[in-house]
């Protein structure tokens, strides 16, 4: 499928009488931060190829292509950050795509990538709903910001740029700063050891709900998520991290040579399709899904793990 090809299955589906038809708007994004990161960007074809297209019924969907971007062949470092310039047009690019889509009245589905496309997944979604909640789910808060970063790498800095922490270019992505209000957000299932310190005292003076995988295997994925979801201004965008889950049970990581990942504690597979399964229930009007490496995954096993998780969500988002 080349950049900006469409394909939709059968051009009409039947639908109610005033009823709102959506579907389903596949984006590539082989967005990648720096060179840690390598493999994530070839994630997008890799999952189509899984099943996740003829997963779709007919005509629910339609392939947006891949967004025009290169790998950082290597790390280009400005003072504590790298690769700021790759970074932004990545997400300028990410959020002309979805925010297109949006204006059709489709369901963007951003395929990573990692997490710096973040801030422009929202952004395109901020240029049509003005205001949404936004439900992060994440092994990580990513809040560090160019002062507290130690890797130097976006992915660690994106939750906290789109609530208006962090480098002035990424911070002013979209139409508003911030892109969405700390209390319009809820972090669910970052593990707790995840945490440095900096990052911990930077989140600490902000208004962003946290959920960590401690507090949902202890008290549930259903109570949790509806915890975290009460308060949040709806319509709601999801960003789904795959490092959510038990490194242990999805082993293909970007980032977990390089001890990015670490440790476990995190949700377990089944945990986390229960998760998915209650977040198809919610108004979502959009969704990112990152951080898959296929260079870590030989046969496959876990893009079709990926795959069925997304098919958990999706179904109840087309009226």
């Amino acid at each position: 499928m080349k950049d900006g090809e469409s394909y939709s299955g059968d051009e009409e589906l039947p639908q109610s009488e005033g009823a709102v038809r959506r579907r389903i708007a596949v984006i590539g994004a082989p967005v990648c931060d720096g060179e840690r990161e390598l493999g994530v960007e070839k994630a997008p074809g890799v999952i189509r190829e899984a099943g996740l297209l003829t997963g779709f019924r007919r005509g629910s969907f339609r392939d947006l292509g891949d967004i025009a971007t290169e790998a950082p062949k290597r790390d280009i470092v400005s003072g504590r950050v790298r690769n700021t310039s790759h970074v932004v047009d990545g997400c300028r690019k990410v959020k002309q795509m979805v925010a297109n889509a949006a204006r059709e009245r489709d369901f963007p589905l951003v395929l990573g990538g990692d997490c710096s496309l973040f801030p422009g997944s929202l952004a395109g979604i901020i240029d049509v709903y003005d205001r949404v909640g936004v439900l992060y789910v994440d092994g990580h808060v990513d809040f560090r910001t160019p002062e507290t970063t130690i890797s130097g790498y976006y992915s660690g800095m994106c939750l906290a740029a789109a609530v208006g922490r962090g480098e002035k270019e990424l911070v002013g992505i979209g139409k508003t700063i911030p892109l969405v209000r700390e209390e319009d957000v809820s972090a669910v299932g970052v593990k707790s050891t995840n945490f440095e310190a900096s990052e911990l005292e930077e989140f600490k003076t902000s208004h962003v709900r946290l959920f960590t995988s401690e507090t949902l295997k202890r008290n549930g994925v259903s109570a949790g998520l509806q915890e975290a979801t009460k308060p949040l201004p709806k319509p709601l965008y999801l960003h789904f991290d795959l490092d959510v889950i038990d490194t242990a049970e999805m082993p293909a990581l970007a980032g977990i040579h390089a001890g990015a990942q670490l440790g476990s504690g995190g949700l377990s597979y089944r945990e986390v399709a229960s998760l998915c399964e209650h977040l198809a229930t919610l108004p979502l009007v959009g969704m990112d899904i990152t951080l898959y490496n296929l260079n870590l995954d030989p046969d496959g096993t876990y893009a079709r793990r990926i795959v069925e998780l997304i098919n958990k969500i999706l179904p109840s988002t087309l009226c």
